[in-house]
């Protein structure tokens, strides 16, 4: 479905949000590509930014990944301004992570 085709209400002035979606999904994942498309495509027509990569073959960590969303929760600037997270939680390390972006004030979705 194409933006132009989507039935939003235009009585509704609301700002643009910024999702950053921090996955554990590697982009050679048949799994994580579609879901990473669906999750494009849904965006688009909710008029959302949507900021998705998926790591690299062999370069997904759950340090890695913790270290991610500890930065994106401590976004300031007005350039790399975050509204909330949607993430994936494979491990301990990563959970804390999210504990910590929820106390920064981040919405979380997980």
């Amino acid at each position: 479905m194409a933006l132009d085709s989507v039935n939003c209400d235009p009585c509704i002035n609301r700002r643009a949000y910024v999702l950053k979606a921090i996955l554990h999904g590697t982009s050679d994942d048949a799994f994580w590509s579609k879901l990473s498309a669906s999750a494009r495509q849904s965006a688009l027509e909710m008029r959302i930014h949507l900021d998705l990569e998926l790591y690299p073959p062999g370069g997904f960590s759950d340090e890695g990944m913790a270290r991610d969303i500890r930065r994106a929760a401590d976004s300031k600037s007005e350039s790399d301004k975050i509204d909330g997270l949607i993430v994936t939680i494979p491990s301990p390390a990563v959970a804390e992570a999210v504990r910590y972006a929820a106390k920064r004030g981040m919405p979380v979705f997980g």
